[in-house]
């Protein structure tokens, strides 16, 4: 839904789909999609794509350096936002914009507070 929303906003180019991939699974981390139904998703919609592989288990330190590096490389590729699929979770919310203010980044939530 927040894809749809933001391919329907004339402010805003969708360029790449970034997702984490629970690497021991070989599945989306927060949803369990099968990463070969992710990409032939991706492949349909024609929007280049890459993952994220994580460990099973990673700790934070882990994580943040995973994803310190993805956003390094967007903002080296000319990125100027970013957007997210999250609902509800205001820590959430807090913890990627601050995240993402440290590369000057600003983060999209197009389905913020929507009802589910």
């Amino acid at each position: 839904m927040a894809l749809y929303l933001l391919l329907q906003d004339d402010r805003f180019s969708v360029e790449e789909l970034i997702t984490t991939i629970n690497s021991h699974y070989n599945r989306v981390s927060m949803h369990g999609l099968r990463k070969e139904l992710l990409l032939a998703q991706t492949d349909a919609l024609n929007i280049p794509a890459s993952v994220i592989e994580l460990p099973e288990m990673p700790s934070m330190a882990v994580y943040e350096q995973k994803m310190l590096e993805t956003v390094s490389r967007l903002k080296k590729d000319g990125f100027t936002h970013t957007s997210f699929g999250d609902i509800f979770l205001d820590n959430l919310r807090g913890y990627r914009e601050q995240q993402l203010a440290k590369q000057n980044l600003q983060a999209i939530f197009p389905i913020r507070k929507q009802d589910t």
